[in-house]
């Protein structure tokens, strides 16, 4: 029975790493990196791109190229801005917001804060 058991062994596991919803925000991002970085001795090492170590998981992640750069967001915001009102627009950005899908949304608001402001201004 050893040697059947043995035989299984294939490598080194310490545990399983169950499934977290990105609702859970850093938890999240802390399990993609647990699947990603080999070796890791702490929570630092964890958030270590290239010698630099990240404020946050998400961070991290955003530096391994792990999470998507948002582009297809600014672009469409852009774009609706060509026919769409400032009220739309806001009403756009706040969708994308709620659905959670921006990797990184305050990237998002610095590439497009002038189209979206231009709708608060006229409202005001």
């Amino acid at each position: 029975m050893l040697n059947s058991l043995q035989s299984l062994k294939v490598g080194k596991a310490i545990g399983r790493i169950h499934s977290v919803s990105p609702k859970l925000g850093e938890t999240y991002f802390l399990r993609i990196l647990l699947n990603k970085v080999k070796g890791p001795t702490s929570f630092d090492d964890i958030r270590k791109v290239n010698g630099q170590t990240h404020s946050s998981f998400r961070d991290a992640c955003y530096a391994l190229g792990l999470l998507d750069d948002d582009k297809e967001y600014i672009d469409a915001i852009k774009e609706a801005s060509n026919s769409g009102s400032g009220f739309y627009l806001c009403f756009l950005f706040a969708t994308l917001l709620m659905c959670n899908s921006m990797s990184k949304p305050e990237v998002v608001w610095e590439n497009t804060w002038e189209y979206l402001a231009d709708g608060i201004l006229y409202r005001q």
